[in-house]
């Protein structure tokens, strides 16, 4: 290595800053635009899309000397750009989702309008993403230099990534609740900024006359050809995986709004150590024999995580401990993006050596990260289920090996035509229950769950328990007493109604048209399943069913309703504690008429003291003329309105 070790640590501190940072302004952002968006399929997935989307067009566009001869300099005026991104997010990024929900209004977001809408929010993100994709090219030059060495994309993107996953880390569980959104974003922002001014004070000391000239082997147009399909078909399996990963994972934790964070960090530090990996240790001297090394893992590695996580996963019952919210993520993801780390620095050496720009290599691969969040998301697993879409990433790195000689493929091979007629089993029914039916869909799984007695319940991802006949009477007072204490009810809007038997109540009462709103297609397709206790309410001609945001439906929507009725909100989900903020509840009023009336039922036995208090402070602020009632008398499951 040339040059002082003060000096290296300087760059790696610097280069870490800057993962750090912008991975932290991307989960603020993304959060924040969540909030505003909704938690549909597309506003998640499309985040994700988005993102890499923009990393893709950032990296296409740099180039040596494109803002400054000096390197240091040039990743000095990006690394501003981002800050000053961030903090500027503060104000362009509610603008930007306040046009976009004018747009679209209460549609859904897999409408036409929706899709607009998306595009909008992908075009409102690209400020901010499109110079981060340059950074790592303009880092992976700067490390040439400091290393006099061409294979140093590894060290880069180890010290880069890992800087990201402890952002991720950090902004989950300790900035973002400390500092808010705004705070969040300023803090993140800073951070770029300081990285940016010690690669600037840098950039004094460094002239093109030290530049290290890297000999490049020009190679023929096949090769080339071949290293950019492989570097596009690696990205799309990877981010195709992480999102296959997320699900799996969703179907074994609470899904809290640390569980992705937690997860993301986890594959993110897998990254960071493939990159380390190939930095010291994958120096053969015959490449494509390294490469085939090494998709052999990666195959081998998703069928032993994949594997482990099952057995893991089913033994742990209902209710995982503490530990597994983080060793079932490890089980996921560590091995798999470790070795996907090292492929992508391996792939990005083999671009180098074949005359490819780094910038280029880094494009092609972010945009098929960008397609494999989509496909895996939107298309593969609903269309497909999660067996196919996990033995479709193992082929695909077995069908990318460049030959066939190394024992990792022949191995992977084995198991994989060992897997073919496996059931995937990731849950397990409790006892005395079987599976009536279930659907992998676009963002949740859905399952109907039936006993000997012929009673049925309805379980999101395994865990969540979205009501079921057992509870027909208490479901249904859900609806009676707001519909009864209002004195002609003619219009009512209900917030989540999961099976429909709530739904179906409301039909009872005369001359009464209703709105539902369920931000779960999956739900939607499972409400036949509570025939007749529902009624079939969903079909009836004066019952509109619309699959939304109940928090979005409630802001664009220009409907008013004489009572509007909000389900049982998991308050530990995910996106569930934005539907018990004073800015929801203001959202309802304004679609309250004169004389409306709003109904919030509350799971008390999922809430504690100071939840329940601090619902019931942000309650009264909107609403002053308050009754608390409750739905029917039993000590296990409280519940009241």
């Amino acid at each position: 290595m040339q040059g002082s070790r003060a000096s290296v640590l300087m760059l790696g501190l610097a280069f870490a800053a800057s993962g750090f940072g912008s991975l932290g302004t991307q989960s603020v952002l993304s959060r924040w635009l969540a909030q505003d968006l909704g938690h549909e399929v597309p506003a998640v997935i499309g985040l994700i899309s988005a993102v890499m989307a923009g990393l893709a067009a950032g990296a296409l566009w740099w180039k040596k000397g494109r803002i400054h001869s000096c390197p240091y300099r040039a990743l000095s005026v990006l690394e501003t750009w981002i800050g000053l991104a961030a903090v500027a997010g503060i104000l362009w990024i509610p603008l930007v989702a306040k046009v976009a929900n004018s747009w679209a209004g209460s549609a859904a977001l897999s409408t036409p309008e929706g899709v607009l809408q998306a595009a909008l929010i992908c075009l409102g993100l690209f400020p901010l993403t499109f110079p981060m994709g340059a950074t790592l090219p303009a880092m992976e030059q700067i490390a040439v230099q400091s290393y006099r060495d061409s294979r140093v994309m590894g060290w880069v993107t180890g010290i880069n990534t890992g800087g990201a996953a402890m952002g991720c880390l950090a902004g989950a569980w300790i900035i973002l609740p400390s500092l808010g959104l705004v705070g969040s974003l300023v803090a993140f922002g800073v951070l770029n900024l300081l990285a940016a001014a010690c690669l600037f004070s840098r950039s004094t000391s460094r002239g093109l006359n030290e530049e290290f000239a890297i000999p490049n082997r020009p190679g023929n147009s096949e090769g080339r050809t071949r290293i950019l399909i492989t570097l596009f078909l690696t990205g799309l399996i990877g981010l195709a995986y992480e999102v296959l990963g997320l699900r799996f994972l969703s179907l074994a934790l609470d899904n809290t709004a640390y569980t992705f964070a937690t997860a993301l960090a986890v594959y993110l530090i897998g990254s960071s150590m493939g990159g380390f990996v190939h930095f010291a240790w994958i120096r053969s001297k015959h490449p494509w024999d390294a490469l085939a090394w090494l998709t052999g893992t990666a195959a081998l590695t998703l069928v032993l995580s994949v594997l482990l996580f099952t057995r893991v996963a089913g033994a742990s019952g209902e209710r995982p401990g503490h530990w597994q919210e983080w060793v079932l993520p490890v089980l996921v993801f560590v091995l798999p993006s470790l070795v996907m780390g090292a492929v992508f620095a391996h792939l990005v050496c083999l671009a180098r050596n074949a005359g490819l720009r780094v910038s280029h290599a880094a494009a092609v691969n972010f945009a098929g990260g960008a397609l494999g969040a989509l496909l895996m998301g939107v298309i593969l697993i609903p269309a497909a289920g999660f067996k196919i879409a996990w033995t479709s990433c193992v082929a695909g790195y077995l069908c990318l090996t460049p030959h066939l000689r190394s024992w990792t493929w022949r191995v992977s091979v084995l198991l994989f035509f060992l897997l073919i007629p496996m059931e995937l089993r990731l849950t397990e029914p409790p006892p005395g229950w079987r599976v009536l039916d279930f659907l992998p869909g676009r963002i949740a799984s859905a399952e109907v769950l039936i006993n000997d007695a012929g009673e049925r319940t309805l379980r999101m991802n395994h865990r969540l328990q979205m009501g079921g006949t057992s509870a027909t009477v208490p479901q249904r007072r859900q609806a009676h007493l707001p519909l009864l204490l209002h004195p002609d009810p003619r219009h009512v809007l209900f917030l989540g109604p999961g099976t429909g038997i709530t739904l179906g109540a409301a039909i009872k009462h005369q001359g009464l048209r209703a709105d539902a709103v369920e931000i779960s297609p999956e739900a939607v397709s499972m409400m036949r399943h509570f025939e007749p206790e529902n009624r079939a309410a969903y079909r009836l001609p004066d019952v509109r069913l619309h699959v939304a945001d109940a928090r979005r439906y409630a802001r664009v929507s220009t409907n008013r309703y004489d009572v509007i009725v909000a389900d049982l909100f998991h308050p530990w989900q995910d996106g569930s504690g934005s539907l018990y903020t004073v800015e929801h509840f203001q959202a309802v009023r304004s679609r309250l008429t004169k004389d409306g009336l709003f109904c919030q039922w509350l799971p008390m036995h999922q809430l504690d003291l100071q939840s329940w208090q601090m619902i019931a402070r942000s309650f009264l602020k909107v609403f002053s003329e308050t009754e608390l009632w409750i739905l029917h008398f039993n000590t296990d499951i409280p519940v009241v309105g």
